[in-house]
């Protein structure tokens, strides 16, 4: 995401504002997340369930077709693969105790 924004910052844009949305175009599983987390890490997150409210959104899924074409993007990388790199960042600006 880090390289998108930055594409973004220096490219010329010709109207007075645009709005992206940078996603990966592929919905993830919190479950598999959370556990891809624990296994980096070496810890056991606690994970707290509780039940689904009536307003809570059972599916979101982003497009990025607007923002691949305006920055020619062809590939956005997978999270799985920058976590490892996401974890490291937190605990060298101790942000969060992993």
């Amino acid at each position: 995401m880090r390289n998108i924004v930055l594409k973004l910052v220096k490219k010329k844009i010709n109207t007075k504002y645009q709005i992206f949305n940078i996603c990966s175009n592929k919905p993830i599983k919190i479950s598999k997340l959370i556990y891809e987390i624990n296994k980096i890490s070496r810890k056991s997150l606690k994970v707290l369930k509780v039940k689904k409210h009536k307003s809570d959104v059972f599916k979101t899924h982003g497009d990025n077709a607007r923002i691949k074409k305006f920055l020619l993007f062809k590939k956005f990388k997978n999270i799985y693969q920058e976590l490892p790199e996401i974890i490291d960042w937190y605990k060298k600006n101790n942000y969060y105790n992993l």
